[in-house]
């Protein structure tokens, strides 16, 4: 970036792109130096979601720990949290990323390090790994771990804090304690907010929004969602967290009953997902349920069955049978079968929908 040795006009996309050219040659005699930069540009780029540059660098982060440090070393199980990351996140692999942060497990209890911040860290990544695969008792029992081990080590008001209270607040959700949700969003934007960053305010705007629409508060939702979509911008439209504002947007827009604006906004956030992530990830599917309920409102019933039965045929087995969005997609064939008239094929729909939901109710305790 300094314009003596560069240009002033570079990006820090650039920059990382210009030092990762050069980096294994000038610290190849330092193994453990390289593998420390190796895995912090790997990780920023991930962060920037620049996936494809982001692996190669978190791969050789890895092979240098192992084969300089050794394969229980603390340095090492960092590696393996970092590619479990952006397992998860770029191709929505949740067992390999599980397994991933089960040998960084391992490793931290060979060193007792599992209660204290190191673990409080492993424990939110494990969380919300668990989280998106609806295995809600174990996400929420990693993610007490962490909030507990956070605020003993930190104190109750660290910006590290808002993570798992974030996270514990889309769990919540998740489970249907719409008011507990509210409370732990509430909280998490309060820590958020003594600190004044605006990403981290607008991530938790975002639980927040997810909350009000659940209440039927839509115009304090659209209000939140306004704020993220000033902050998410300035990350550029080819970013993760851009994609999933566009489908916060859209459901808060189907609530509302604005279908033609909705199908757009989960138009984009679809257009992003399939640029930036692996073809089979999970959350391309929720952008595409939510663009088929839209279409759907707007009367397109051709559509959105179409796009519906090519999601069921894409994602076949990629989530547990009565995951969430397979009770959306459930509850989306049910209604497709109501424009035709067609009784007996509605009542089918309503019977495999409630099976689902019985399945997933008597899983989670509910």
């Amino acid at each position: 970036v300094d314009p003596e040795f560069g240009s002033a006009s570079l990006t820090i996309a650039e920059v990382l792109e210009n030092a990762s050219s050069w980096i294994a040659d000038e610290l190849g005699d330092y193994p453990t130096v390289e593998a420390s930069t190796q895995e912090s540009i790997g990780v920023t780029f991930r962060r920037r979601s620049l996936y494809a540059e982001a692996e190669p660098h978190l791969v050789r982060a890895l092979a240098l720990r192992e084969e300089h440090l050794g394969p229980d070393h603390v340095d090492t199980a960092a590696s393996h949290v970092a590619l479990a990351s952006l397992r998860f996140e770029r191709d929505g692999d949740i067992d390999v990323a599980l397994e991933q942060l089960g040998i960084a497990r391992e490793i931290l209890e060979q060193h007792g390090l599992v209660g204290g911040r190191p673990g409080a860290w492993l424990d939110l990544d494990t969380g919300l790994v668990l989280l998106a695969a609806d295995r809600l008792d174990e996400a929420e029992s990693a993610l007490g771990r962490c909030l507990g081990a956070m605020r003993r080590e930190l104190g109750p008001t660290h910006p590290d804090v808002r993570r798992p209270l974030r996270a514990l607040a889309h769990a919540s959700f998740l489970r249907g304690d719409i008011e507990r949700a509210g409370d732990l969003s509430r909280e998490s934007l309060t820590v958020a907010a003594r600190h004044d960053v605006g990403y981290l305010i607008a991530r938790g705007q975002l639980v927040r929004a997810e909350v009000l629409i659940a209440e039927e508060r839509l115009t304090r939702a659209f209000f939140q969602l306004a704020i993220c979509r000033d902050v998410f911008q300035r990350l550029g439209p080819e970013h993760i967290r851009t994609a999933e504002m566009h489908a916060m947007i859209a459901r808060a827009q189907l609530a509302r009953g604005l279908f033609e604006r909705a199908r757009e906004s989960a138009s984009a956030s679809k257009a992003i997902r399939e640029r930036l992530l692996d073809p089979r990830h999970w959350s391309i599917l929720e952008a595409q349920l939510i663009h088929a309920r839209a279409m759907l409102g707007e009367g397109d019933v051709g559509a959105a069955r179409e796009e519906l039965d090519g999601v069921e045929a894409l994602y076949g087995g990629t989530l547990l049978d009565d995951h969430p969005l397979w009770i959306e997609c459930a509850r989306l064939r049910r209604d497709l079968a109501s424009p035709d008239g067609d009784e007996a094929a509605r009542e089918a729909c309503e019977r495999a929908l409630a099976r689902l939901e019985a399945s997933r109710a008597l899983r989670l305790g509910l």
